[in-house]
């Protein structure tokens, strides 16, 4: 049976795993599979509601707000989500390695249940549902492998914590031993997370499209 976010049971549906580990769903009543969590669904929808926003920049932090609190994220720190990354050997040299999806669930799962202690109410749901999130954007073709940097640059983009430092953690991840980051550091980084507005369908003001252009105005030499 597959919970809710209330803590009520859906008691049509089930959890299973491909032959890679992939999550799937299956409510048994009507014979059908999907890949979404039915309360990702559901959380999703609520994102969508969001449009009324009438400003793009506006719009899209509300629904990466929305995100935040539904997936139990907004208490989790950066620290812990460094931290995590670390205690299971992800380091900055791992960044662009793909790794099995059951070792992203286990630092998706440390990081809320080194939050919610003593709440695991929170950390039995919010698990897949991030997982969702993740698959959704960095693995669409359900391979189960997906590549370190992006994991780490969406849980930062979900924990808690002040703008500057997250800045300073993801450019700790793609600057070199000189502490300098090139173009194509920034633009790996920027596409990981330019696909995060693209999934909440605002591609026109922060998707892949504008990544180029954002690479070259970072790099532009200023005159004096």
């Amino acid at each position: 049976m597959v919970e809710t976010l209330e803590g009520h049971l859906l008691e049509d549906w089930a959890m299973a795993r491909t032959s890679t580990g992939v999550p799937y769903y299956a409510n048994h009543t009507r014979g059908v599979t999907q890949w979404d969590h039915p309360e990702y669904v559901k959380v999703l929808e609520e994102v969508q509601s969001l449009n009324s926003v009438k400003y793009a920049a506006y719009r899209t932090a509300c629904k990466l707000r929305h995100l935040q609190t539904r997936l139990k994220f907004h208490e989790v720190s950066l620290q812990c989500v460094a931290s995590s990354f670390d205690s299971f050997n992800l380091h900055v040299a791992e960044n662009n390695d793909l790794v099995e999806l059951k070792q992203l669930e286990q630092v998706i799962h440390k990081c809320l249940r080194s939050t919610y202690k003593n709440r695991p109410m929170h950390i039995a749901l919010a698990t897949p549902l991030t997982v969702n999130l993740l698959l959704n954007i960095y693995d669409l073709g359900r391979s189960g492998m997906v590549r370190v940097l992006g994991c780490k640059v969406l849980l930062v983009v979900l924990c808690g914590g002040r703008l500057q430092e997250k800045y300073r953690y993801l450019f700790t991840q793609i600057a070199d031993h000189n502490n300098c980051c090139t173009r194509r550091r920034l633009a790996a980084v920027l596409r990981d997370l330019a696909r995060i507005p693209e999934l909440l369908s605002e591609q026109p003001s922060f998707g892949l499209s504008l990544v180029a252009a954002a690479v070259e105005s970072c790099f532009q030499e200023k005159v004096k």
